[in-house]
């Protein structure tokens, strides 16, 4: 079986983790989730249902309270990927 030569662009190493979060949109809908990975630099979130997120959002982690704003990188079906500001 062939492996994938395409790099990763991510710039730090990530964690996994199951952590509980919420994510706030532009328009103040927010969103609860689970953070499946998290690095300094964005995070891979799972939601209970689908999410319509806007481009630019505040995730704030459950067990911290630690707030990052972010960017949407990617988005299919329950899942995401945020790069942080």
């Amino acid at each position: 079986m062939a492996r994938s030569t395409k790099k990763k662009s991510r710039n730090s190493d990530r964690k996994t983790t199951f952590r509980f979060g919420r994510v706030t949109c532009a328009n103040r809908e927010e969103y609860t989730c689970i953070l499946r990975d998290l690095s300094e630099t964005g995070a891979k979130l799972v939601f209970e249902g689908e999410a319509a997120l806007s481009p630019q959002v505040t995730l704030r982690i459950e067990q911290t309270g630690e707030r990052k704003r972010a960017r949407v990188v990617w988005q299919k079906e329950r899942e995401a990927g945020l790069a942080f500001e």
